[in-house]
């Protein structure tokens, strides 16, 4: 765990093998110690890596990963990836942990990620932790940090056209409420519906989810 050569290469070796509850324990402990590069976890989230560790695990694991400078986007493709593989086991139940931490990590958001495939794995865990009542909350915290992004340039539409997509459909009236507010205060972020739009002549507009009634 400490050794100088070796502790840089815990996470890909302990993702190469069934992870047991002790390998989970050194998961974490690399994680506080900080030898290991941040992106050596993102090994996590492939190959179904984590698919043996436990919900609370994984989400300890998740919340340390996210809790660094630059993990945010490590964490969402592990989760991800974690969520397409229990789609696939006969027992569709995902864990509650799993649930509370995807809203928690879309709640705290980070946009600012260039990864091609960050859109796709940020609205593969809206689809599983922001339907209903239930995701309402984290919902509102996540429109609230798109909302920011169209504030100070970080969030392009065109990028996140998946998440905006889930979002208008999902929760259609949080959603709008956060980037078309009636407030005098609020508006002063001016936003029209084509700032949605995607670029290009066949563009899709996120807000064709939104329900006519």
């Amino acid at each position: 765990m400490a050794d100088g050569t070796l502790a840089v290469w815990l996470p890909i070796l302990q993702a190469a093998v069934v992870i047991t509850p002790a390998g989970a324990d050194r998961l974490k402990r690399s994680l506080a110690l900080g030898k290991a590069s941040l992106h050596a976890f993102r090994h996590l989230g492939w190959g179904r890596s984590s698919d043996a560790l436990p919900g609370a695990d994984l989400r300890d694991i998740l919340l340390c990963i996210s809790a660094k400078e630059g993990g945010f986007a490590i964490a969402i493709d592990i989760l991800s990836m974690r969520f397409h593989s229990d789609k696939d086991k006969d027992d569709d139940a995902v864990a509650p942990e799993l649930v509370a931490v995807g809203r928690d990590l879309l709640s705290n958001a980070n946009l600012t990620a260039r990864d091609q495939s960050f859109d796709y794995h940020l609205q593969s865990i809206v689809k599983v932790c922001l339907a209903g009542p239930e995701g309402a909350a984290a919902a509102r915290a996540l429109c609230g940090k798109v909302r920011q992004g169209f504030a100070d340039y970080t969030f392009r539409a065109y990028a996140h056209e998946n998440l905006l997509s889930c979002l208008f459909t999902l929760q259609p009236r949080i959603a709008l409420d956060a980037f078309f507010p009636t407030s005098p205060v609020a508006q002063e972020l001016d936003l029209d519906v084509d700032d949605f739009k995607g670029i290009g002549d066949r563009a899709h507009n996120p807000l064709d989810g939104v329900p006519l009634s």
